[in-house]
């Protein structure tokens, strides 16, 4: 069983997971899978007819527009200033193709107005994308919240191998997300994968990922692997999700990194765990 609470603390662009969680497999495309929603409280009202709803219109649009093959990732504002502009972003993961981002971008814009009305703050998370809007500029700023995390009653019997382990795969992964370009050196993507035994039955799956408006010293520096290990191994638990900015989350006991590849004329897409950290333990096959 999976016990999961919320634990709000600031705000933030950084993706931060650590999981031994399963992927989700599937051979068709299918409409985004919504996983979460993050409101603002009573003090981030506005009204239907206020400059923020019309600003906040205007950025949905603009960014739901803004999908080109480069645009993984894309921010706008609308306005000229607080307190009416409105500041907005996407992330799509970075291995899902630009058709992928495009439809969850549009179905976000949608969405995130009707699970947040009337609120200058919201988050909404899928699979494929995060979006996120407010009332104030949080552009290239590391914040640290929505954090989300999720446990499992299964536990980690080698709790000081199990955190060496997560700690040298994060260590390498943030310091590849961090420089990582796209292969005509053009398109920053901030984003990495990898994988390395646990057990001789056990393997451990990571991906990572930074918003692009942070900079690499940013997405290196922020946030250590100490972050993780200090949550997930004094619990002891063998699923653990840590979300801190932005988490996709889903399951099924099979690994494909590189998600959106056409075969046969089937979109075969991973529906993954991530983000900045983001691990799964799973049976060699």
């Amino acid at each position: 069983m999976v016990f999961p609470y919320i634990d709000i603390v600031s705000k933030a662009l950084v993706v931060v997971i650590t999981s031994l969680w399963l992927l989700s497999l599937s051979t068709k495309a299918a409409a985004p899978n919504y996983l979460y929603n993050f409101c603002g409280n009573d003090t981030t009202i506005y009204s239907p007819n206020s400059t923020f709803k019309s600003n906040l219109n205007l950025l949905l649009s603009n960014l739901s527009s803004n999908n080109t093959p480069n645009n993984l990732f894309y921010n706008a504002t609308t306005g000229p200033g607080p307190p009416g502009a409105a500041y907005g972003l996407f992330l799509c993961r970075g291995d899902v193709t630009i058709n992928v981002c495009h439809d969850c971008v549009v179905t976000a814009s949608q969405e995130i107005v009707k699970n947040c009305p009337n609120e200058t703050v919201a988050y909404i998370w899928y699979d494929e994308c995060m979006q996120r809007y407010d009332n104030r500029s949080f552009f290239g700023t590391v914040d640290e919240s929505p954090k989300v995390s999720m446990l499992n009653t299964e536990n980690i019997a080698e709790k000081d191998r199990f955190a060496k382990v997560v700690g040298d795969t994060l260590d390498e992964l943030v310091n590849r997300a961090s420089s990582n370009r796209s292969l005509n050196d053009q398109y920053v993507k901030r984003f990495a994968t990898g994988d390395v035994n646990f057990t001789s039955s056990q393997r451990l799956y990571s991906l990572v990922q930074c918003t692009l408006d942070l900079s690499g010293a940013d997405c290196k520096g922020k946030l250590s692997s100490k972050t993780i290990i200090a949550i997930v191994v004094p619990v002891g638990l063998s699923l653990v999700l840590l979300a801190i900015g932005f988490c996709l989350l889903s399951r099924k006991p099979r690994r494909k990194y590189h998600v959106g590849e056409e075969e046969n004329g089937k979109d075969k897409r991973l529906h993954f765990i991530m983000k900045l950290y983001c691990f799964m333990l799973l049976p060699l096959q």
